[in-house]
């Protein structure tokens, strides 16, 4: 039996309610005030008690058929009491009862009929919204996942099935752990479903043949009436591009980052060269009135020498040191008006160890205050080199200072020279044993080496990075070693930082010879 449940109940509007009241009250008040005159027409005003019936039964379903019969046989009851009150005799009583059976059946034809009526329009409803939602499912470009408490998949859309590599068909009844690398689906209890009600997080989801992606996921838990659940629905979105976007982002910010500190150095190798040129423009000036005294110096000295007589044999000593010390001073103050003057960068064929001797001259007044003794190997005949004297001058002079520094209670420093021959691979490849062949060329290697600390074996990596330094603050910007590396390598060169096993660095710079002069 179909109950009220079954039809969806209408708030019965009062118009409906005073038509019903209006057709019980015209039969009832014809009956009482014209007792057996009315025939034929006594039994069709009696009809319009099927009103009510029509109406509730519309608004109401079974609840108002049942309501309506109710009221009616009350009515009709009523009329017949006060009927034998007044001692009024309706003559209509057969016609009377029949009306009643015929009310009866009528209004529950009616209910029953409206209420299948209601019911099916009821379910015809439902499943065009049903069907719009599944269809507003398929559509949706949004991956949608529906399952049960046990994680069996009820319903897919396309999307979903197509981002992982199925069908919907392949999917429906499939548990949802397929959509996890292994071992990594986590069951959920009902309490804690029921706890959690939504949530969302990024993660990663396996298609079908094996492959993974990254995905968005957003789970919103199904309850029933009761409040327990019955399902979960979970939103699936591919995100590969959105992490590679965010890739490509970190890479540039990185870039920029690197831009934005090799705009740095840039400026600070500006504002060093700014500097150095003006300490070039003080030192040649500086230079310049230390020569002239030094001169009348050594005239004087020149002079007095003349002067002497034979038997002055410590005086002339005396005189000799003076002259060799005036002249080491000016050739440190030549070295300083050439280290002064502007250079253009070309290479031309030079002495290495010319230029050594020159870039050692102009540190030895920090070596002897330092303490810092000084060892020199310097191998005759070395192959001519295509060098910028000034360039390379400066790096040696960078190199022999930083390695002062590292001796701050003095040490040795030796500054090696020599050249090797350069070898390549036989040019037979099936050779059995490859032996490496001498060129006509040859390399020229410089090695400078200290007793001082040394450099920690994790900093060797970063020492040409500009601004970086060990030094510490307000000793060294950082930027010398970056400016040498960039020199050397402007020569064809390479150099190479090593700690020594006995404490110390050797650096070793390797330059190719010019063989062809």
């Amino acid at each position: 039996m179909t109950t009220r449940s079954s039809y969806p109940a209408k708030s019965v509007p009062p118009r409906a309610l005073a038509l019903s009241v209006a057709s019980l009250a015209v039969p009832v008040v014809a009956a009482l005030a014209f007792p057996g005159s009315l025939g034929e027409l006594g039994v069709m005003l009696w009809l319009l008690a099927l009103v009510p019936a029509f109406l509730l039964a519309y608004y109401r379903g079974w609840w108002g058929v049942t309501l309506a019969c109710g009221v009616g046989m009350a009515v009709l009851a009523l009329t017949q009491s006060v009927a034998g009150i007044l001692g009024r005799q309706i003559q209509e009583g057969p016609l009377f009862f029949a009306v009643v059976v015929i009310y009866i059946g009528i209004a529950l034809g009616i209910g029953w009929l409206t209420d299948r009526l209601s019911v099916a329009t009821g379910r015809k409803q439902i499943e065009e919204i049903r069907l719009r939602l599944v269809k507003a499912l398929e559509t949706m470009q949004l991956g949608v996942t529906i399952t049960d408490t046990n994680r069996k998949i009820i319903f897919s859309n396309p999307a979903e099935a197509r981002n992982h590599g199925y069908t919907v068909g392949e999917l429906v009844g499939k548990n949802v752990g397929i959509f996890a690398p292994s071992g990594k689906l986590k069951p959920l209890e009902k309490e804690e479903l029921k706890a959690l009600s939504s949530w969302k997080r990024e993660s990663i989801n396996v298609r079908k043949d094996g492959s993974t992606f990254p995905v968005q996921l957003t789970s919103d838990v199904v309850l029933s009436a009761s409040g327990d659940p019955i399902g979960i629905v979970t939103t699936c979105e591919d995100i590969t591009e959105r992490k590679e976007r965010q890739k490509q982002l970190e890479r540039a910010t990185r870039e920029l980052r690197k831009s934005h500190g090799d705009l740095q150095a840039t400026q600070m190798r500006l504002i060093e060269a700014e500097k150095l040129e003006s300490v070039g423009r003080l030192a040649a000036g500086v230079a310049h009135e230390v020569k002239n005294p030094l001169m009348v110096i050594l005239t004087g000295v020149k002079i007095l020498t003349q002067h002497l007589q034979d038997g002055s044999g410590d005086i002339r000593v005396l005189l000799d040191d003076m002259t060799d010390a005036v002249a080491r001073a000016d050739a440190v103050i030549c070295g300083l008006l050439d280290f002064a003057r502007p250079h253009d960068f070309e290479l031309v064929p030079e002495d290495l160890n010319t230029i050594v001797e020159q870039s050692l001259s102009l540190v030895k007044h920090e070596m002897d205050k330092s303490h810092v003794t000084l060892a020199k190997e310097l191998a005759p005949d070395l192959p001519k080199v295509n060098l910028n004297a000034f360039k390379i001058q400066q790096v040696l002079i960078n190199l022999f200072t930083n390695a002062v520094h590292a001796m701050p209670e003095g040490g040795e420093l030796t500054v090696r020279s020599y050249s090797r021959p350069v070898r390549q691979l036989a040019s037979n490849p099936n050779s059995v044993e490859r032996e490496n062949l001498l060129t006509s060329e040859s390399d020229v290697i410089l090695e400078v080496d200290d007793t001082g600390t040394g450099i920690p074996e994790d900093k060797l990596a970063k020492i040409f990075d500009p601004f970086f330094t060990t030094k510490p603050t307000g000793k060294g910007t950082g930027l010398g070693l970056s400016v040498s590396w960039q020199i050397v390598e402007m020569h064809g060169a390479s150099i190479e930082f090593k700690n020594r096993d006995e404490g110390g660095v050797t650096v070793t710079i390797i330059f190719r010879s010019d063989a062809g002069e």
